[in-house]
């Protein structure tokens, strides 16, 4: 694999998260504060790769994949 497909791979993937993240969790709440907005991402985070299953990884957790 070249240098050049790598990154553009990692580049699909870090904008297919942050559009995920944008519309299940930015968009769909107000935050009172900036301590509420780190206090939720952390939150979120959590629940993304500990929680929520992903279709393209035959409907496992990131974590669940990783330690397979």
């Amino acid at each position: 694999m070249s240098a050049k497909y790598n990154e553009d791979f990692k580049k699909e993937v870090v904008d297919a998260y942050y559009n995920t993240f944008k519309n299940c969790f930015y968009y769909r709440f107000t935050f009172d504060s900036v301590e509420m907005l780190d206090k939720m991402t952390k939150q979120y985070i959590n629940w993304y790769n500990y929680v929520r299953p992903h279709t393209h990884n035959n409907n496992l957790t990131p974590m669940e994949l990783r330690f397979s």
